[in-house]
């Protein structure tokens, strides 16, 4: 194993959703990686979060950072912004093997993982995931939506920050529905319509719209 020195990264949404990156170490393809604290070994071709790692060269890495991609020497810190209202922000996402391009959402701190639908008219959630995310739907509007298994009631609520990937949004529409039966969030286009998208065969870019 070659042991690299310290070699921080650090990513800034908003501050409270900083995240601060050491490589620690280099094996073959691997790294091992020092994020907020936590060890994690990352293969090439891996992704944590927003984080994906490109490529290992010596002591050397290429990484994927919200979008961006920066090949890092020993020592080089590197910083990407996930934006605010005002400003821009960035993600790459690549396709699974049936074509689905999936990423992580964080409300309230709360994370879970959500599958890009073009067709949902919301980020849509079970209502046993909206409550681990402490979001209070049940004093939104009521509503209904469609699914392949006919019309079901939802209730559609604001919520504060929406943060997808590595980029925070704010004052974003979610639909929830009664149960479990939706068994992972749908990133609907409450969201999506806050970025411009561009696919690149397997890779999808969600770039956030600057007003």
């Amino acid at each position: 194993m070659k042991l690299a020195a310290a070699l921080a990264v650090a990513l800034f949404a908003p501050a409270a959703f900083a995240t601060n990156i050491t490589l620690m170490a280099v094996l073959g393809n691997k790294a091992i990686l020092n994020i907020d604290g936590a060890q994690r070994t990352v293969s090439v071709g891996q992704s944590i979060g927003s984080i994906r790692l490109l490529a290992l060269n010596g002591d050397a890495a290429t990484i994927d950072a919200g979008g961006a991609q920066k090949r890092l020497v020993l020592g080089e810190g590197y910083t990407v912004s996930g934006g605010r209202d005002n400003s821009g922000g960035s993600l790459t996402l690549t396709a699974d093997r049936g074509g689905h391009f999936y990423t992580d959402l964080r409300i309230n701190g709360i994370a879970q993982k959500a599958v890009v639908d073009t067709g949902a008219s919301f980020i849509s959630l079970s209502s046993n995931v909206a409550d681990k995310m402490k979001i209070d739907y049940r004093k939104g509007r009521e509503g209904t939506a469609s699914t392949a298994n006919g019309k079901i009631s939802v209730w559609i609520a604001k919520v504060p920050q929406v943060q997808v990937g590595n980029v925070m949004l704010y004052d974003v529409d979610v639909s929830v529905q009664n149960g479990d039966t939706l068994d992972i969030a749908l990133l609907g286009n409450s969201a999506l319509s806050r970025f411009q998208m561009k696919r690149d065969n397997d890779l999808l870019t969600l770039t956030k719209k600057t007003y």
